[in-house]
């Protein structure tokens, strides 16, 4: 049976296609252009460090990514990766109720629970391409502690006006609420600043922003995360925290990373004619209907009745193709997979080997 989260390579290789001298890993949704040309000299000479210990609370890196945000330090907290920051947040709502916008990242669930929390969920629809009513939505605020939205969202790829989200944090204030906002990937956008809510949550009592550089800088194997939020949630948040939390090669790449201005514009222009590329292959494939996404991943729906999510990921794995079978996400079942935007020629394998396997079921 497949992982609860993409990216585990080596154990998929080793399962499907052992033989193979090239696989393709289209199961998680990393920056295909790979590490910035600084990060990997700062890896490379950064060999000698290991035998100190880092930075205990990534001080430095906090106050380059806050410069870099537009924020006051006081309002960051770096994390190890965006995962440790939505447990981290979880913290703050123990033994409470929280409603979790689906289908979305499994994680916020486990964090909860972790935490002897309830969860209450509110499921968006494929035929109203997974869209939020934020007016059912506010119907149901009076009945949690907290709600958690993953904005883009993980794995429908879409995007929620910043107007809206304001007036929905603002909703969850008059009701005690905590909105917890997962950007992990909202780099991928071209204007970010136009979606993202860092400087407003630092203005209001109740809102979380929980940021991920792993993902659009291809730090993945590093891990490097950060919240913000108000001055006093930060201080609680903190209690949680543990000393060394995030390593000195983490450290010293995502300090060089954020300023590396000419990979993060070649990303984006990439990302986003890459992604029109591939959405409208997929969307050449009877079989599948792709969804359009804002960043730089595609959930599809097999529309094919003999076929389902986990015998697609089966046969494609054989093939050296690795894709994320979406029915373990609460919201979605065995209908569904999502793709990640790489590379044109990885691409073209994807399409190829969805074509051969598809045309042949």
């Amino acid at each position: 049976m497949q992982a609860g989260h993409g990216g585990n390579t080596t154990e998929m290789r080793q399962k499907f296609c052992p033989n193979l001298k090239e696989v393709f890993d289209f199961s998680a949704s990393v920056n295909p252009l790979g590490l910035p040309d600084k990060v990997k000299r700062i890896i490379r000479d950064g060999a000698p460090n290991i035998t100190n210990y880092p930075d205990i609370y990534s001080r430095n890196l906090a106050g380059k990514i806050s410069k870099n945000l537009g924020i006051s330090q006081d309002n960051l907290l770096i994390t190890n990766g965006s995962i440790e920051a939505i447990y981290l947040s979880a913290g703050l709502i123990e033994n409470k109720k929280s409603l979790i916008v689906t289908p979305t990242f499994s994680e916020y669930e486990r964090a909860i629970v972790s935490r002897k929390g309830k969860c209450l969920y509110f499921k968006t629809a494929a035929q109203n391409s997974f869209s939020l009513d934020f007016n059912k939505i506010n119907k149901i605020l009076p009945k949690v502690n907290a709600l958690f939205i993953c904005n883009p969202n993980n794995p429908t790829g879409n995007i929620l006006p910043k107007d809206e989200l304001l007036l929905l944090a603002r909703n969850c204030q008059r009701h005690g609420v905590l909105l917890i906002i997962d950007e992990a990937f909202i780099d991928f956008l071209f204007r970010p600043q136009e979606y993202s809510l860092v400087k407003d949550s630092v203005k209001l009592d109740n809102v979380i922003v929980i940021g991920s550089l792993t993902k659009f800088f291809a730090l993945v194997g590093l891990r490097v995360g950060y919240i913000t939020a108000g001055k006093k949630i930060i201080s609680e948040i903190s209690k949680f925290c543990f000393p060394w939390a995030v390593n000195s090669f983490a450290q010293a790449a995502a300090a060089c990373a954020i300023f590396d201005y000419n990979y993060i514009h070649r990303t984006r222009a990439f990302i986003q004619k890459e992604k029109d590329f591939l959405f409208a292959e997929l969307g050449k494939i009877k079989a599948i209907t792709p969804y359009y996404p804002s960043v730089n991943f595609i959930l599809c729906r097999i529309k094919n009745g003999r076929l389902n999510s986990e015998k697609l990921f089966n046969l494609l794995g054989k093939k050296g193709i690795f894709i994320r079978d979406c029915s373990n996400f609460r919201g979605l079942n065995n209908r569904y997979f999502r793709v990640a935007v790489k590379l044109r020629n990885d691409n073209l394998s994807l399409i190829s080997a969805l074509k051969d396997v598809l045309n042949n079921q």
